[in-house]
């Protein structure tokens, strides 16, 4: 581990592994005046679960200024004369037999002018095929491209590609094949096809050499006419059943694809290249010349926001178009006619009892489906016709977004979907049970690939000083108790009611909301707060978090040849029945999920919020399993109870043949079906885990205090106490003993256990019994969004064509060079400005629209043409400055910093504060606010303060602005700015044409003359003329 500048006691738990088997010892390591070394940092890429990036950067957070660095990465390769940001594939290195493959990442790097040095980083990847052998199954890696290709010709179609990477010994023989087909008929599993037996089986050989970086690779193709393709579907599934061969088990390779699907460009330099060329593109007739210098040298100007990822749409369906139509939040339609309603984006429809407490937090879903084109449907203005009918403006339509949300693409209603626990509090605390909990969150899908229910907490909120405790005191002190230098610190813990009754609780999100996090209202205090991101996108983890585990999202479902009518209608049910629940976050259900059954456990009236929106104590897996239990799900045996002789081989498994240990699943008397015993040794182990992790995130949190290590290592360890006490014994007052260390025995279920244990679907005893017992990894797709005007509908024309010659114009003369778009066709306007189409004659007009780029900013222009045949229409499209859904956002402001100088003398400074950007709906939705492309940074003396903002357009025009200050103080060497460091972040939301002001301050040392001070007004408004 590194400790970067922050002495003091740090705690340390050691945690060893064998065959899924945990032992571990904690530590306390005394920090002495550490030296500020950069750091390690390690990212999982968000497409690729294997694909590690890792950042070296020094104490600010930025990467270092080496003339070189070479990369050792653990698994015998290794990248020499490299600069600090890289990454790496560990896919080929894992351990086959082994559920982890451990790797120590060496990066030796030399400071311009100074000596070489070396930083040392561990990190651990999971891999599941040991777990998916035990429950009787092979799955090889499948690489996904979920883009299906158009095929052309006598008998157009559609065509899916995926590979198949085998690296196990034993030769697999793929032998029957299985069609789903991904529609929103809202059954879960979409529509499947029958299992069908393949005329050539597909061989994937086996390699007896697992320890080798060997691997056979199958690219597997299949085709469907359009005409077989049914009505609503928008995409596809083929899934390949068989066995590998002399082993008993069964094999499975499924590929998912959608039709007129974004392309993905998973590389993000790539990516922000492609976006590049797209500005520089636009409007411009020819190829146009950029040299790999220049995209680099604009992308690290920071000059626009690039993302990681870009999604380019390819051709339209010729079936229809992709429309998005908007639901709202859980809503119980899921039938195709229920889905054609057209519903105006404003509107919002939610249970009446649950206004109040949904408030904010109920999120429109938008879901994209495929649907035939007829006559009267909605259509996007620039789609080509399709036979006789075409998109033409019919009057009276509103204007609505179009967006095509992210999805998970092979996740189903009733499928439960796993986030890795890579780092954080119950991911430490999962480690530490036998076997070794990968996934540290699940979400239960509700709607076929967009909606989520879940269970889930906001820590920002459950720690934020709105709900700092405050004992009661007779003693007058000079300082008031619980701050330091004006500043406030939960010295004695939090309000045990907001730790005990987390918020949100159960939440329903689109899967976009679930992945990437949403702001949702207080109902108390009225703020904003974040509920976080399930998954690890990007997943930044600071050095100090010690090993990280990376794992793939996972989808738990039952097998392709498992889903019947029974199945398919026993998951829907249990989707219908967490609707229903609603509950708090109780930290107290990982260790008795039973105790939803108890009256008593019910959030009590003063709980406020809780007591009316969310009674039900739940955590994300306890919410899944009591939604199978109100069901009438049996989940391991046919009993209430589980029984011993419930529980399968696959459950219980030697696991070492040194020792002949034997783990997995344990049950008692009292243990509910579908929860599972945890001893008191591992329940010890893991609260001692989560104990250290609170208490050495308490002491890093406020390392700006160092005069004051007691107090924080005091404060550190009384916290911890509170959160650990009420996870084991569901008491969360404040300043209390350390209760947790009696904890008995737990009957609980995690994400892992749902994933291990839980029953495939059979019969036993005459009952149907089982849900799951199959995973592969999960298929994200990222949204893909666009602002569009569309009052268009499918609409017949008539046998008749005429002809639009349009002339574009800028500020009064023709203008050269726009992109004109009408009815599928784009062309360029020539010398004299002019473009021309051959259009069918239709009883309505049509919309013609004109682009091009200019400073930056895209002017354009859009009308609507009649076409009458064998007739010329002339029209003018006068390009316009860009409208009011492209704002400026801009700031200005000061900020005050005051430092102790020598001989007790106080410096002083007052920074001027102006910085601004741009905001474009069609391509850039979010942006860093910065001052000449650079964050804000004040310096005096020995004190630096560096300013973040991040501006997010809504779709009301208002803005959210993100803001986080982070100080350093070098006392007395203005070169480290490490001795001392603090933090303090929050939001700010700026309506249409209005301002807001960012207010705050902030200190480090007891005396009060040490701090800063920043009052910041900012501005949203329109674009002044480009």
């Amino acid at each position: 581990m590194q400790f970067n500048g922050v002495p003091g006691q740090r705690v340390v738990t050691v945690v060893v592994t064998q065959d899924e088997q945990v032992e571990s010892r904690t530590l306390v390591v005394d920090v002495v005046d550490a030296p500020p070394l950069p750091q390690l940092v390690i990212r999982q890429d968000p497409h690729a679960p294997y694909l590690i990036q890792f950042d070296l950067v020094d104490e600010s957070h930025a990467p270092i200024k080496a003339s070189r660095v070479d990369w050792l990465f653990g698994d015998g390769s290794q990248l020499m004369d490299d600069g600090p940001l890289t990454d790496h594939d560990y896919r080929m290195a894992l351990d086959m037999d082994s559920p982890f493959s451990v790797f120590n990442v060496t990066a030796m790097y030399q400071l311009q002018g100074g000596s070489r040095q070396v930083a040392r980083r561990t990190l651990a990847i999971a891999n599941l095929d040991p777990v998916a052998r035990r429950l009787g199954f092979v799955q090889p890696y499948v690489e996904q491209h979920p883009e299906a290709s158009y095929i052309e010709g006598a008998r157009p179609g559609w065509r899916l590609h995926f590979d198949i990477h085998h690296r196990g010994p034993k030769t697999l023989r793929f032998d029957k094949r299985r069609i789903q087909f991904l529609d929103r008929s809202g059954e879960s599993a979409g529509l499947l096809m029958p299992t069908t037996d393949l005329a050539t089986p597909i061989i994937v050989e086996g390699h007896d050499n697992q320890g080798s970086a060997q691997e056979t690779v199958v690219q597997v193709e299949y085709e469907i006419p359009i005409q077989d393709i049914p009505a609503g579907a928008f995409g596809y599934a083929v899934h390949l059943i068989g066995h590998a061969e002399n082993s008993g088990l069964k094999a499975y390779a499924s590929g998912y694809c959608e039709f007129a699907s974004p392309t993905t460009i998973h590389e993000p330099l790539s990516a922000q290249a492609a976006q590049f060329m797209e500005r520089r593109t636009a409007g411009v007739p020819g190829p146009v010349r950029v040299s790999q210098t220049e995209i680099l040298d604009e992308v690290r100007r920071g000059r626009y926001a690039y993302p990681d990822s870009l999604r380019l749409m390819s051709v339209p369906a010729p079936r229809g178009e992709t429309e998005s139509r908007e639901l709202a939040a859980g809503a119980s339609a899921r039938n195709t006619e229920a889905l054609r309603e057209v519903v105006r984006p404003n509107w919002v429809s939610y249970e009446s009892e649950y206004i109040d407490c949904l408030q904010q937090s109920a999120s429109r879903v938008l879901a994209p489906w495929e649907i035939p084109v007829t006559a009267g449907d909605p259509a996007d203005p620039f789609s080509p016709p399709v036979g006789t009918l075409a998109p033409q403006v019919v009057p009276g339509e509103p204007e609505w977004l179009v967006e095509v949300p992210g999805r998970f693409l092979n996740a189903f209603r009733g499928n439960t979907v796993l986030s890795p626990a890579s780092t954080g509090p119950v991911a430490e605390m999962f480690k530490q049970l036998s076997p070794v909990q990968i996934y540290s969150h699940s979400v239960l899908m509700t709607e076929d690939f967009f909606v989520v229910r879940h269970s889930t907490a906001s820590q920002t909120r459950m720690t934020n000083e709105a709900y700092y405790y405050e004992p009661f005191q007779l003693a007058i002190t000079l300082v008031p108790y619980g701050t330091i230098a004006d500043e406030q610190i939960p010295q004695a813990g939090f309000r045990p009611d907001v730790v005990q009754y987390g918020w949100p609780g159960t939440v329903s999100q689109t899967a976009q909301l679930v992945v990437n996090g949403e702001l949702m209202k207080d109902p108390e205090q009225g703020g904003m707060f974040e509920i976080e991101g399930m998954l690890p996108y990007p997943g930044n983890l600071p050095a100090e978090n010690g090993t990280p585990l990376f794992a793939p999202a996972m989808v738990v479902k039952p097998a392709p040849d498992m889903m019947d009518a029974t199945t398919i209608k026993r998951m829907n049910d249990v989707a219908d029945m967490a609707d229903q629940i609603r509950g708090h976050y109780r930290f107290y259900s990982y260790s008795e999920a039973g105790i939803i059954d108890d009256p008593g456990k019910l959030a009590p009236e003063e709980s406020g919020w809780a007591y009316t929106c969310g009674p039900l104590p739940t955590v994300c897996s306890s919410l899944i399993w009591q939604a199978a239990r109100m069901a009438g799900v049996r989940l391991e045996g046919p009993g209430a109870y589980t029984q011993t002789n419930d529980l399968e081989p696959s459950d219980i498994w030697l696991a070492g043949s040194a020792t002949g240990s034997v783990t997995g699943a344990e049950v008692d008397a009292r243990t509910l079906d579908g929860l599972y015993l945890y001893q008191e040794d591992e329940r010890l182990a893991a609260s001692n885990t989560l104990w250290a992790y609170i208490n050495d995130q308490v002491f890093l949190k406020n390392t700006g205090f160092a005069k004051f290590a007691d107090i924080f290592n005091d404060m550190g360890k009384e916290i911890a106490d509170q959160f650990v006490n009420c996870f084991a014994v569901d008491s969360c007052e404040p300043e209390g003993p350390a209760l947790w260390k009696q904890a008995t025995v737990g009957h609980a279920v995690s994400p892992d256990d749902i994933l291990r244990y839980w029953d495939a679907p059979h019969m036993e005893s005459g009952q149907h019994v089982g849900l799951y017992g199959y995973f592969e990894p999960l298929v994200y797709l990222p949204e893909y969004k666009k602002r569009e005007t569309n009052p268009t509908r499918w609409m017949p024309v008539t046998g008749r064509t005429g002809t639009v010659e349009a002339t574009v114009m800028l500020d009064g003369f023709r203008y050269r060079g726009a992109l004109v778009r009408l009815l599928g066709q784009q062309a360029w306007s020539d010398d004299e400005g002019v473009v021309r189409f051959t259009i069918p004659e239709a009883a309505n007009p049509y919309v013609i629209k004109a682009q091009t780029t200019l400073a930056k900013f895209q002017r354009s222009s859009e009308a609507r043409v009649l076409v009458v045949g064998n007739e010329v229409t002339r029209i003018e499209l006068n390009l316009r400055k860009p409208d009011a859904n492209y704002r400026l956002v801009t700031m200005a402001g000061t900020m005050e910093v005051w430092e102790s100088g020598t001989f007790e003398a106080v410096d002083y400074m007052k920074f001027p504060i102006t910085a601004s950007t741009t905001l474009d709906p069609d391509i850039r939705l979010s942006a860093s606010i910065t001052a000449d492309n650079e964050p804000i940074i004040c310096v005096l003396e020995d004190v630096k303060v560096k300013l973040f903002m991040t501006a997010e357009l809504q779709p009301d025009r208002s803005v959210l602005l993100r803001w986080r200050c982070e100080h350093w103080d070098g006392s007395g060497n203005p070169n480290s700015y490490v001795d001392l460091y603090g933090e303090k972040e929050g939001v700010l939301l700026v309506p249409e044409d209005q301002s807001g002001t960012i207010s705050f301050q902030m200190s480090w040392y007891l005396n009060p003359e040490e701090r800063l001070k920043a009052e910041i007004n900012v501005f949203n408004q329109p674009l002044p003329d480009a």
